[in-house]
């Protein structure tokens, strides 16, 4: 994904921690990107069909279930574009 200065990303945060979904916000919408949160697949996957919105960027747990992987990317592909995926493991503690 070639993000160039100034231009607005979709980025989709897949993340049972409410902490570090605040933390992934916290750290793109000031650089004026709009993000999308849900905690696990399925409420993923019910917002991406409700909003039938371009996703530019899913950034999800590495442990959390997606729902059928293939068949999730190629739902959010339907809106335009493809998005990048990027898995990451943490917690929120200081």
């Amino acid at each position: 994904m070639k993000v160039v200065a100034g231009e607005s990303k979709t980025v989709l945060v897949i993340q049972p921690e409410g902490a570090v979904r605040k933390r992934i916000r916290e750290a793109l919408t000031p650089e004026g990107h709009v993000v999308l949160e849900a905690t696990d697949g399925w409420g993923a996957m019910w917002l991406v069909e409700s909003r039938k919105q371009r996703i530019d960027l899913v950034i999800a747990e590495a442990g959390a279930p997606i729902v059928a992987g293939p068949m999730f990317a190629q739902r959010i592909g339907r809106f335009g574009g493809k998005p990048q995926f990027l898995f990451v493991a943490g917690t929120a503690r200081a």
